[in-house]
């Protein structure tokens, strides 16, 4: 199974909760409005992970945050956040997402026809009709 195929379920059973972590997570409260408690979907240093349609699931790339490196939901949040410097909405932050995983699907595509054409070329099919009596190669 490739992580980008994981279920929410899956991906929580191996996500690691810190106490810096909003509750419910961990025991971090929010206070006043949510716009006053930004969570990793806004923060420049959240890495979406490439799941078709999804950005719910990612990884901090913020070396002074408690959850650098760790895989992380974007509503866990840190005290560490930065408000991503590329405006924009959910939505073109969905579209580059989908925009990602078609060009990785292209070079996937593209590789394994090559591959194949390749491998085809060390493999061409024998004939029978050798007057030797063994196999010749076409």
């Amino acid at each position: 199974m490739e992580l980008s195929d994981a279920s929410d379920e899956q991906l929580w059973q191996v996500c690691r909760r810190l106490p810096t972590d909003y509750a419910p997570y961990g025991e971090r409260k929010r206070e006043g409005k949510k716009q006053d408690n930004p969570d990793c979907a806004t923060c420049r240093w959240f890495q979406p992970l490439l799941r078709p349609g999804q950005l719910d699931w990612g990884t901090c790339a913020n070396a002074q945050s408690p959850r650098a490196g760790l895989l992380t939901f974007w509503e866990q949040g840190c005290e560490q956040y930065e408000k991503e410097q590329e405006p924009g909405t959910e939505d073109m932050r969905r579209n580059r997402s989908e925009f990602k995983n078609r060009l990785e699907d292209i070079l996937r595509d593209t590789l394994h026809e090559f591959v194949d054409a390749e491998v085809g070329k060390v493999n061409r099919p024998f004939r029978a009709s050798d007057p030797r009596g063994g196999m010749r190669q076409e």
